[in-house]
């Protein structure tokens, strides 16, 4: 590239020997601004005649402003206030502009003092001056318990955390109800109501009943798979990704060397399914099927399950919800029942974040429970329960009293260790037995109403 000389430039003044700074009053100017912004993205807001800006400022911190650049195809966003404004300045920044012919500098402070990133995003969004950040009103105990309880289990010690979950443990949600115990209050308080309508003892304890916090049931069903449907533990849409997940298991039947290699290196599925699969072979076709398909879903739950409580998908990141999908080993429809299900959805900034509560993780483990029974056609050993047991990192006794919950018969292995919490026990549900067929409310845990007078 050839140089010009200075001579042949056009209109070239000398640069002064000294510049005199020439500060701009507010008031020249407006309350507001200037604002200095860069584009990431490369886009030329000059060369572009349609490019309008506008500024919406916070109604209580006045500081605070989002600067929107409107283009016919995209808009461009920026802010002075959070993200990677939030924290010191270790400088700020002016606008000035030099006049050569006087000597003189016109000066004047960036607004918020820093250059603004602009981000593209979708056309055509509403933008007012706002006040979020600001309640108007105060928040409820429910909603407040909320905030609090996402603080400790992000900031909190080990400790802390512990003393919350013991206080809710003592708090009996109808929601959240599930054994005989919660379900004696939930008694308690329908009582003035069935006085009114006459109801009997019986019929009380029968409508309370129907309000258990369980997986979808039957409960005048006599065989496992009529008590726990799978059609109703996953919906027909779902149909086509869980037969994808079955031929990937029917894959590991078939290949030994896939299912102990690569399936178990890159965690595909949890040890426990994958040591099912060897049992499967030589069953009748209609068997087969049916416990290959409670197989997949018991996979697909339990990596859930052993997953993060909180699910984070960045907005800026291509990818989104596949991105959990590949994380989690979760086909995409399946995930998304699953996130409508048991997560809740928030959105902080850029990001959307899906939360999983205590009482809706209860309940994941439920259905893992029910369909790890169910992949066993009822009939789970003491060995597999062994499995499960470690797989899930719990303690025998609330495994059981989880089961129960669920209707299932409970029987300690014989020769169990001294340790109550390592103990194995066989698992039932709706055994076959002499006399007439009892239903899966027969075995649903009976309530203690008291002692009886003397």
């Amino acid at each position: 590239m050839v140089k010009r000389k200075r001579d042949e430039l056009p209109n070239f003044v000398e640069m002064p020997n000294s510049v005199g700074m020439q500060p701009i009053a507010d008031t020249d100017m407006g309350t507001v601004g200037p604002f200095t912004v860069y584009f990431p993205s490369g886009f030329n807001p000059s060369a572009d005649r349609n490019c309008s800006w506008h500024v919406y400022t916070h109604k209580v911190h006045q500081h605070q402003h989002i600067i929107v650049a409107r283009t016919e195809m995209v808009d461009f966003v920026g802010r002075t206030h959070g993200g990677e404004y939030a924290g010191h300045l270790p400088c700020r920044y002016a606008i000035g502009v030099l006049d050569k012919a006087t000597g003189k500098m016109k000066a004047m402070d960036a607004e918020a003092g820093r250059i603004i990133r602009m981000e593209p995003r979708c056309p055509d969004v509403e933008y007012e001056d706002t006040g979020a950040g600001v309640r108007s009103e105060p928040l409820d105990a429910e909603t407040r318990m909320k905030e609090y309880k996402r603080l400790v289990e992000q900031f909190g010690s080990t400790r802390r955390k512990r003393q919350l979950t013991a206080k809710e443990n003592a708090v009996v949600r109808a929601d959240a109800v599930g054994g005989a115990e919660a379900l004696k209050d939930m008694l308690r308080s329908a009582a003035d109501k069935a006085a009114e309508s006459n109801m009997t003892k019986d019929e009380i304890i029968k409508q309370t009943q129907a309000l258990r916090a369980i997986p979808p049931h039957h409960p005048e069903a006599v065989k496992p798979h009529d008590a726990y449907r799978l059609n109703e533990l996953i919906p027909g849409d779902c149909n086509q990704a869980l037969a994808g997940v079955a031929k990937q298991l029917q894959r590991g039947i078939d290949e030994p060397e896939y299912r102990d290699g690569a399936m178990r290196v890159k965690k595909m599925f949890p040890a426990y399914a994958l040591d099912k699969l060897a049992s499967l072979k030589g069953l009748s076709s209609d068997v087969f099927e049916r416990r290959i398909k409670y197989t997949a879903l018991l996979g697909s739950l339990l990596n859930l399950y052993m997953g993060p409580m909180t699910l984070k998908i960045d907005s800026a990141r291509a990818g989104g919800l596949t991105f959990i999908s590949k994380r989690t080993n979760v086909p995409m429809d399946m995930l998304d029942h699953f996130l409508s299900k048991f997560y809740q959805h928030r959105t902080e900034g850029t990001n959307e974040i899906y939360d999983i509560s205590r009482d809706s993780k209860g309940l994941l483990l439920l259905y893992i429970l029910i369909v790890a029974v169910l992949a066993e056609d009822g009939e789970m050993s003491s060995d597999r329960f062994e499995s499960l047991r470690e797989c899930l990192k719990m303690a025998s006794a609330e495994i059981v009293s989880r089961l129960r919950e669920l209707g299932c018969i409970c029987t300690a292995a014989k020769g169990s260790p001294a340790i109550s919490s390592m103990k194995p026990y066989s698992v039932s549900l709706l055994p076959a037995l002499a006399g007439p067929p009892k239903t899966l409310q027969d075995y649903f845990p009976h309530l203690k109403l008291g002692r009886r007078g003397k």
